[in-house]
């Protein structure tokens, strides 16, 4: 005898999963990509987040793993912004020369805190994230003074 069970999936369950769907991803530019993650990140938390892409994105110079990378950097990014540094304002800018991508994600806030709740997973994560494509991740004072974080992926091309 068969026996089905009826599952109820949370909403937030629903846009996890949405969110993690290929689709989303593979036949967008880049930056059509991460405005994704801000209008996200803004509906959730009630923050206005300054957005901008510079200069032109070829698809085939970024990978759907490369896209996928950078939209998951971005939302760890605009995380922490609140998380950790309390900020009321965030600047995203992405661009993408000289054969490399590059986002930058820079905030009012107090920056992380040493040694408090959850600090260093989440930069960590991002870290390793930067180093499976050999790229580089800067972090340091913004000029909204707070927190900057920038990521550079090598696209090969």
């Amino acid at each position: 005898m068969s026996c089905w069970l009826a599952l109820s999936v949370p909403e937030e369950m629903r846009e996890l999963i949405g969110h993690l769907r290929p689709a989303l991803f593979e036949d967008r530019l880049l930056p059509e990509v991460l405005i994704n993650a801000v209008r996200a990140f803004e509906t959730q938390q009630g923050a206005a987040v300054d957005y901008q892409a510079l200069g032109e994105f070829p698809d085939n110079r970024v990978s759907l793993s490369q896209k996928i990378t950078f939209y998951r950097i971005l939302q760890e990014a605009l995380t922490n912004t609140i998380r950790h540094g309390s900020a009321e304002r965030a600047r995203v800018r992405v661009s993408w020369e000289s054969g490399a991508l590059q986002i930058e994600v820079a905030d009012d806030g107090t920056g992380p805190v040493q040694g408090g709740p959850g600090t260093g997973h989440g930069l960590l994560g991002i870290r390793e994230r930067v180093s499976v494509y050999g790229g580089a991740l800067f972090t340091g004072r913004s000029d909204l003074g707070g927190f900057l974080l920038v990521a550079r992926l090598p696209t090969g091309q």
